[in-house]
């Protein structure tokens, strides 16, 4: 999405009557706050509707101290943008014991580049001991200090499900929004005016939302041969092969058995989910691989690769040489498939 785009649309929002009830309500009724995630550049960024960075919970905060923890929480990003693209409105479990309701921001499917996403802020559910086990489990291998961790998970909002249902009401409410403004910046010039509805019009949707938000399905249709969730999962790694994807997370945010998911990627991509990403993760190196500055270990890191020999060894079955044969060229060689070895 280009950055006038970005800027019309949150311009929008923050002038939306609409957006300012919603806000107001997920506040003061089911304590957690509203954000939009926007694409800028190969990152997805937290905006409040008023157009300002998230000021995100400690919890949120402590987890990006490091650089292993900023890439988990930029995967966990995309793994919602494209859950809510391809199921509509869910919960997705953010870092084990925390979780988020999301819905997509427009109806014309995912798209990596153009993706945009409303969302509630984190929150945990009342079982917190369990909660905070799976938090723990997620978390356990980061350089954090899980006593810190801990204090701030106890400070995020714990919901009922009574209140879990009105946050789902109003993110589904607020994603309807968000695409109704972007389908008038798309056929007309902003007048500054934003979404306006009446009040009345307003609560109806509310009511309506609330009646239907733990029943309806909000998976979208269609795709019973899952030719569609394969589209879209190469669209997502392709875009950012480097973050730490795998079978178990595309598949959890999928909401399929990770064997099922396994069948239906070699299905339609004519190839194993772990050798595709291999290759575009190899692909990103050899760009990567261009900057002299970089050693080979910094390169492999890039690339999502934890074991730099491992990238060597899997470099080189890709690409026919070494990440160091590759830098002194020539280049083109020929590529062959990367084995099945754990990426």
């Amino acid at each position: 999405m280009k950055q006038d785009v970005i800027d019309q649309l949150v311009a929008s929002i923050r002038i939306s009557p609409v957006f300012a009830k919603l806000e107001t309500m997920a506040r003061e009724l089911a304590g957690v706050v509203l954000l939009i995630y926007v694409r800028h550049g190969d990152r997805i960024q937290e905006l409040y509707a008023s157009g300002r960075p998230a000021v995100l919970p400690d919890f949120c905060r402590i987890i990006r101290g490091s650089s292993p923890g900023r890439k988990r929480c930029a995967t966990c990003r995309q793994l919602i943008a494209f859950g809510a693209s391809y199921r509509g409105l869910a919960e997705f479990s953010c870092h084990g014991g925390v979780s988020v309701v999301a819905a997509p921001g427009d109806d014309s499917g995912y798209d990596p580049a153009e993706s945009i996403v409303v969302a509630s802020c984190a929150f945990a559910h009342a079982d917190q001991v369990s909660g905070w086990k799976a938090a723990r489990a997620h978390a356990h291998d980061l350089p954090v200090d899980l006593k810190e961790l801990k204090r701030a998970y106890a400070e995020l909002p714990v919901l009922t499900e009574q209140n879990v249902a009105l946050v789902n009401a109003i993110i589904d409410v607020a994603a309807s929004t968000i695409d109704e403004i972007r389908k008038r910046l798309g056929t007309a010039p902003s007048t500054g005016q934003g979404v306006r509805r009446e009040e009345a019009d307003l609560e109806l949707r509310m009511g309506d939302a609330l009646q239907s938000s733990r029943a309806k399905d909000f998976r979208r249709g269609g795709d019973a041969t899952g030719e569609a969730l394969v589209r879209l999962v190469m669209a997502m790694i392709s875009r950012d092969p480097g973050l730490p994807f795998s079978v178990a997370n595309v598949s959890r945010a999928s909401r399929i058995t990770p064997n099922y998911f396994s069948s239906l990627f070699r299905k339609h991509a004519g190839q194993t989910f772990v050798s595709f990403l291999a290759e575009q993760r190899i692909e990103l190196a050899k760009t990567a691989l261009r900057d002299l500055r970089l050693s080979v270990g910094e390169v492999a890191e890039r690339a999502g690769f934890n074991d730099s020999s491992y990238f060597g060894r899997c470099f080189k079955r890709v690409a026919g040489v070494t990440p160091a044969q590759w830098r002194l060229g020539p280049q083109g060689h020929s590529v062959q498939e990367c084995g099945k070895a754990s990426v």
